[in-house]
């Protein structure tokens, strides 16, 4: 009897979380997966499109389709379909020169929110901010976005919306676009799921001269380097960095940065700029 007892006690309060499975447009295509998993289960999703239409991604970047996950905790994930492959770009708008007033970007309900062709420039005492569920499209190895020392850029997103930048639908490989650079010290640098995607087509995808918060993004698929630091981390909490030579490549003044976070392998090579 005591050992059934104990038996019961052993299996009777295994957690178990919820995992969510979503369509970006149930018209587009349809998903399986959602249920309720025990801690530590493999969980398959699928993404099935509709006649006529594609899969391109699920709301992380990752493309794999069916997609294995290790269940820790409740997670949902929502597949993005599309009437065109590769997501295609109808309805995008086109960025491109700087911008030297408080602007916002909306998400536009489209695959592609936004096209900036080459360097993007946040100017004067502007401050640009990206709605959740913007994706941005850089057509190009030179495209990125460069915040000036006066300006800001605030790109929050949210787990079930995140913030998507990526190369052009032609070019799907590591560096197919470059980065966005942090130049400024303005409080409001903050960056929440965002999801970096094949970007440091030079070097590195963020790179922080200034200030910057930053939580809950993945840099998926960097040529080098994900985050170069140069300045300063407000913060730095739950951050996924994949598919690159060194996650981080920092000066001498950033060195703190991976004695706090000892999971990343960085390079201590002092920037060369």
């Amino acid at each position: 009897m005591l050992a059934l007892l104990v038996m019961f006690a052993m299996t009777g309060c295994k957690k178990s979380f919820t995992i969510t499975v979503k369509s970006n447009n149930a018209e587009w295509g349809r998903v399986t997966g959602s249920g309720t998993y025990n801690d530590g289960a493999v969980a398959t999703i699928a993404a099935i499109p509709n006649a006529g239409y594609y899969f391109i991604s699920w709301n992380d970047g990752v493309a794999d389709n069916p997609r294995e996950i290790t269940v820790t905790g409740d997670a949902e994930y929502t597949a993005i379909f599309s009437d065109s492959p590769g997501g295609g770009t109808e309805g995008a708008q086109e960025l491109s020169g700087s911008i030297s007033a408080n602007t916002t970007l909306p998400d536009r309900g489209v695959a592609v929110d936004y096209i900036i062709d080459g360097r993007f420039y946040v100017e004067g005492n502007a401050l640009l901010t990206v709605e959740p569920g913007v994706t941005i499209m850089f057509t190009g190895i030179d495209g990125g976005i460069v915040v000036e020392e006066n300006a800001g850029l605030r790109m929050v997103g949210t787990a079930d919306k995140p913030i998507t930048l990526t190369g052009p639908t032609n070019n799907q490989n590591p560096g197919s676009w470059n980065d966005v650079v942090v130049n400024s010290n303005r409080n409001d640098n903050q960056f929440e799921y965002v999801n970096f995607i094949n970007g440091g087509s030079y070097d590195d995808v963020v790179l922080v001269y200034g200030k910057l918060s930053m939580k809950h993004c993945t840099i998926n698929g960097a040529l080098h380097y994900g985050l170069a630091m140069e300045g300063n981390l407000s913060a730095f909490e739950n951050n996924t960095i994949k598919n690159t030579e060194y996650p981080i490549h920092m000066s001498r003044y950033g060195q703190h940065l991976c004695e706090q976070y000892e999971e990343y392998d960085c390079d201590r090579r002092l920037l060369a700029r």
